[in-house]
């Protein structure tokens, strides 16, 4: 009873919008972000109208309650109790199935993670320089990885080894060529092409967000609808 007052006291008293209460488990204790997503919480009706039905879902409900007061209302506050606990789903479903439900849950949150970015972040007027150079950033890192692809390939991998040595035949006392051939000798050229890959992808991920934020700050500022 005392755990439940404690959770609802700040919402009615209007001191928040949402109160969340945070369990003992070690896990809870190290990672905020994952205590934060407790089913254990009160908050108003007029936040939970609010929320769009997308995050009424599954594990979706936390993470966009979070998103949504913290953006868009008086924010939330949480509590923790010590002596509350609650059984892993490792340990109440076995491990294999607790394991599997767990990776769901991340996955739930992940997808309501991004989809607020992306799609209900609030836009402020001012935010335009920024998602200009971030789209210039991404053709940066698209740019860099396209680079480590092509070090990736033979031709491209025996190019960097035989550039290294033509600056070391000229300047045998390049610490920095030294340090750089030692590690181009212990990868393989498969490496290179694993992180242009890896780079490319969060390139053009990057690139995607920010088109998409700069669609929604121009729809925006056609119909002067930003957030103060």
């Amino acid at each position: 009873l005392k755990i439940i007052e404690t959770i609802i006291k700040p919402v009615i008293d209007g001191v928040t919008d949402m109160s969340i209460g945070v369990r003992g488990n070690r896990m809870q204790r190290i990672a905020k972000f994952s205590a934060l997503l407790s089913g254990e919480r009160a908050l108003k009706r007029e936040l939970w109208d609010q929320l769009p039905n997308y995050y009424k879902k599954k594990f979706r409900i936390e993470t966009g309650l979070n998103k949504y007061a913290k953006h868009y209302g008086k924010g939330f506050i949480y509590h923790l109790f010590d002596d509350y606990f609650q059984t892993l789903k490792e340990v109440k479903y076995g491990f294999i199935k607790g394991f599997k439900q767990r990776m769901l849950m991340y996955w739930d949150v992940y997808l309501a993670y991004i989809t607020f970015q992306i799609f209900h972040y609030p836009t402020k007027k001012n935010k335009l320089p920024l998602y200009i150079i971030q789209i210039l950033f991404s053709f940066l890192i698209i740019g860099l990885s396209l680079i480590f692809i092509g070090l990736g390939t033979r031709a491209g991998f025996n190019y960097l080894w035989d550039f290294g040595k033509k600056i070391l035949q000229t300047n045998p006392n390049q610490s920095f060529i030294h340090v750089l051939m030692k590690i181009v000798k212990d990868i393989s050229h498969n490496s290179f092409k694993i992180i242009g890959l890896g780079l490319l992808g969060f390139g053009f991920l990057f690139l995607l967000f920010n088109i998409i934020a700069l669609f929604r700050w121009s729809k925006n500022y056609k119909n002067k609808n930003f957030k103060k």
